[in-house]
């Protein structure tokens, strides 16, 4: 599932992909996703509207136009592909994005003012999209207004001060804890096992017997881990791809995370792996208190 740092790749691609661009069209193939897409509400928002920018909350994608916002989440398996054709390449494709440069006589010799497409594929279905009006506070939208704060624009000193104050009295385990976005946004699986693995923390142990002390380093393991995510573009595994197809590295640095039974590479004791809430949680027995 695309988390924090493959979703915030994306919105960087897409964004340098659709520069000076406006949408001229959108065509759905299908009319609901995990749930019905409000297609008149999209359509408003982008079809003949000049794109503002492309950023991310939480793990929502925010597409902003003169007109409006297009809120885009990938769900498990959502891929958004920069395409050359406005037919559907790959399967279980099923919105397709059209943009050209706002003048097309500035675009540059190869590109011609030819269009630009984006794929929206998911084969679970499992993404959503919807769209609001220009001046819409978002911050009050069903997907979003629940959303704690973002990992990476607060200092460390106030996300490990949030996640203290947060934990006060929480018997559930630590790990499910950092991962809840209504206390903080973007640390999904894979980074929350790397997180607790960083700072020396057992996955386990309930969130409120976390001290002080320990979320700070907690929280400055979140920023790194985090950070150095984006800056590998990501982790792909199974379903996420960059919007030009190409594979985020930062599998390549998973310290605990899939290493089950290999060995720790600090102290070369086997990787364990557990499950919270159904998910697989991996860590280091020794290292990890």
């Amino acid at each position: 599932m695309p988390e924090l740092p493959e979703v915030e790749c994306l919105a960087r691609a897409v964004r340098e992909e659709t520069r000076g661009c406006r949408f001229t069209g959108v065509n759905f193939l299908r009319p609901d996703l995990r749930e019905p897409m409000p297609v008149d509400a999209i359509k408003s928002a982008l079809v003949g509207a000049n794109l503002r920018s492309v950023r991310r909350r939480s793990k929502y994608l925010l597409i902003e136009t003169d007109r409006g916002t297009a809120i885009l989440h990938l769900g498990m398996s959502g891929q958004l592909l920069s395409m050359d054709s406005p037919d559907p390449v790959k399967t279980h494709t099923h919105v397709i994005f059209e943009l050209r440069r706002k003048d097309s006589s500035a675009a540059p010799q190869n590109d011609g003012g030819k269009p630009k497409y984006l794929h929206f594929v998911d084969p679970r279905r499992f993404g959503r999209l919807t769209a609001v009006p220009a001046g819409t506070d978002l911050s009050t939208h069903p997907w979003l207004s629940k959303l704690g704060p973002e990992p990476l624009e607060i200092t460390a000193d106030a996300l490990a001060e949030h996640l203290w104050r947060k934990s006060r009295g929480r018997k559930p385990a630590v790990k499910p804890f950092i991962m809840d976005g209504a206390v903080v946004v973007g640390v999904g699986n894979i980074y929350a096992s790397e997180s607790l693995y960083l700072a020396g923390i057992r996955p386990g142990r309930a969130a409120g017997r976390v001290t002080r002390q320990e979320y700070r380093i907690l929280a400055q393991a979140i920023q790194t881990v985090l950070g150095a995510a984006i800056e590998a573009g990501g982790t792909s595994f199974r379903d996420y791809l960059h919007s030009d197809g190409s594979e985020g590295s930062y599998a390549l640095q998973l310290n605990v995370y899939g290493r089950s039974g290999e060995a720790c590479r600090k102290c070369l004791s086997p990787v364990r792996e557990t499950r919270h809430l159904n998910r697989a949680t991996y860590f280091c027995g020794a290292c990890q208190k």
